[in-house]
């Protein structure tokens, strides 16, 4: 019970630290926006007040407070209107102030509800007022954090002035919830509630005032339960066969107590792990027909394990996981997934110059690393399609910042490609080049088939695009190519703008975007150039491409100089809107 405490007081402590860091993020993100900063040097308080809803809403935090170094109020989403900055956001600034950062974070009362917020100055260029953003520390936090923590029962607790502690949030029932709220003084150890004990470990929110108590609780008799039915039905075992024994003649004792005492270390040999218990008795009565019941038990055990270690070899960890623990039914249901499609180019002119053997080791050496790097950042490789992979972010299980971690995982697969290529060119073997394109979007996931032979996977347009990025690679001369709804919804993600395009099938433009460790020295020009293209002047653009295609070894530039080329002697129809038409699949 204890590591099961210390495992969700780290599991606590990573989900407020990664609630400060994207609140931080996003609070930079705030601070450094252009037209904030306008509206902040030319706006009245109402247009603060609407933008700074507006960013709110979008960057889904609970509070926005904008405030100068005075502590006044400029713009209060709780308070719409009101100069006077709640006493935690003023207390918050005055930290901000001096620290070295001029950064500063805390979990406090604002009012009477406990919000974890974070304070980063606004620059115009030097810093002139401080933005604080707030998540609620609230009950759907504690029972989420219960859900993923094995049912372990979450309080939280906050002081208010000379008052006694007030209860913000309690997953255990109204009986017991009001018991906590009703001890004076809380402390790491066993803790009698409503007449049950829980083990309790107790872990300080905050370093306020009005800071606040998250008190992690496991029943200690649900924990025993176990235990004691199965000391009770050992119990019930032992005094039946002592009572036979009494009875029975001492020629009959060892009949009795043998099989008794086998079937006793076979329970025992189960209860640690062991599958291949089996206990052999010769007799046909009562006690032969337990040991048989015993000796099925204890194999389908064994063959239920297999099947998990099986299922988990031939499909990835969590989706074994959701097929063993849900109940196995054709469909699915919509969601928000990241796809990510790689293919290694030209395989099968060079499958043709190695022997099947040799192409079976190509394959699991470079599946191998490139399922460590997707599973790495939280991914889930849904199916390999020859030398094809094909790996979902966000399903069967959602996260944070799926669409971020499929683009780490794209530019980690070609970090390891380099290592990949250099181990083959020590063999003297030819080196491989991969292609990788991702989408985001709604799909549904679900299990596809039928009931005799099924497939946990996503379908729907979003699937479709992510496969046709990838078949785009070769064409502008990439490795990666994702959609822009893609770097949108990440976090961090330095990217350059490739095309605006329409696909076969879709008729909205679908920008497209190539993910990189750092931009090009020549970012600037391919820019210049890409707005004069998309104005029409397809001379200066031209020009500007050619150059580029001179200086620097990239496709790009000389798939738009011919294009422009192209364009200069049969423009585009007067609606034009920049977007390229792919005609094929």
């Amino acid at each position: 019970m204890e590591a099961d405490l210390a495992v969700t007081a780290r599991a606590f402590e990573r989900l407020l630290d990664d609630r400060n860091r994207s609140l931080a993020e996003k609070a930079r993100f705030l601070s450094s926006d252009h037209a904030y900063r306008q509206i902040y040097g030319f706006g009245g308080r109402q247009d603060l007040e609407t933008v700074s809803r507006n960013h709110q809403r979008r960057i889904g935090a609970d509070l926005m407070v904008l405030l100068n170094f005075s502590g006044e109020a400029l713009a209060n989403t709780l308070e719409p209107g009101s100069a006077t900055a709640p006493a935690a956001v003023r207390r918050l600034l005055e930290k901000a102030l001096n620290s070295d950062t001029g950064e500063a974070r805390d979990i406090a009362l604002v009012g009477s509800v406990p919000y974890q917020l974070v304070a980063v100055p606004l620059y115009a260029p030097d810093p002139v007022a401080m933005v604080v953003l707030g998540f609620g520390v609230d009950l759907a936090l504690a029972e989420g954090l219960k859900r993923d923590t094995n049912n372990t029962e979450i309080a939280l607790l906050f002081d208010q002035g000379a008052a006694a502690s007030v209860l913000v949030a309690c997953t255990l029932d109204a009986a017991r919830c009001a018991a906590l709220q009703a001890r004076d003084a809380h402390a790491n150890g066993v803790l009698d509630v409503a007449g049950e004990p829980y083990l309790t470990s107790v872990l300080r929110l905050g370093g306020g005032a009005d800071g606040g108590l998250a008190l992690l609780q496991r029943s200690v008799d649900a924990e025993l339960a176990d235990y004691y039915a199965l000391r009770n039905r050992l119990l019930t075992i032992f005094a039946i066969s002592l009572v036979l024994a009494l009875v029975a003649a001492a020629g009959f004792s060892r009949l009795v107590t043998r099989p008794v005492s086998l079937l006793v270390q076979g329970v025992r040999r189960i209860t640690a792990g062991d599958y291949t218990a089996r206990v052999e008795l010769a007799q046909r009565d009562e006690l032969g027909q337990l040991a048989d019941s015993f000796n099925h038990m204890s194999e389908g055990l064994a063959e239920r394990d297999r099947v998990r270690n099986l299922l988990g070899k031939v499909v990835s960890p969590q989706i074994a996981d959701e097929l063993m623990n849900r109940r196995i039914e054709l469909g699915g249901e919509e969601l928000e997934a990241t796809i990510l499609f790689s293919d290694v180019r030209d395989f099968t002119r060079i499958s043709e110059s190695l022997a099947p053997q040799q192409v079976i080791s190509l394959l699991n050496d470079y599946l191998t690393e490139m399922n460590a790097i997707i599973e790495a950042h939280h991914g889930v490789v849904d199916k390999y399609i020859g030398d094809a992979i094909m790996a979902l972010y966000g399903a069967p299980l959602p996260h944070v910042d799926s669409a971020g971690n499929a683009l780490r995982s794209a530019l980690d697969m070609l970090d390891a490609m380099d290592g990949i290529n250099a181990m083959r060119r020590q063999r003297g073997d030819v080196e491989i080049e991969i292609g990788i394109g991702i989408n985001t979007g709604t799909v549904v996931a679900g299990n596809m088939g039928s009931m005799s032979r099924l497939n946990y996977t996503v379908l729907g347009d979003a699937v479709n695009l992510a496969s046709r990025l990838e078949g785009l690679c070769k064409f502008y001369g990439v490795p990666i190519i994702a959609a822009s709804a893609t770097v949108i919804a990440a976090e961090d993600i330095v990217y350059r703008e490739l095309d605006r395009v329409r696909v076969k099938g879709r008729s909205e433009p679908v920008t497209l975007v190539q993910p990189l460790r750092s931009l090009p020295p020549e970012q600037a020009t391919f820019e210049q150039a890409l707005t004069a293209y998309r104005a029409r002047s397809w001379q200066e653009a031209y020009d500007a491409f050619a150059g580029l295609q001179r200086d620097v070894d990239d496709a790009l530039y000389a798939v738009y100089a011919e294009r422009c080329h192209q364009f200069m002697q049969r423009p585009p129809a007067a609606d034009w809107d920049g977007a390229f038409l792919f005609e094929q699949k």
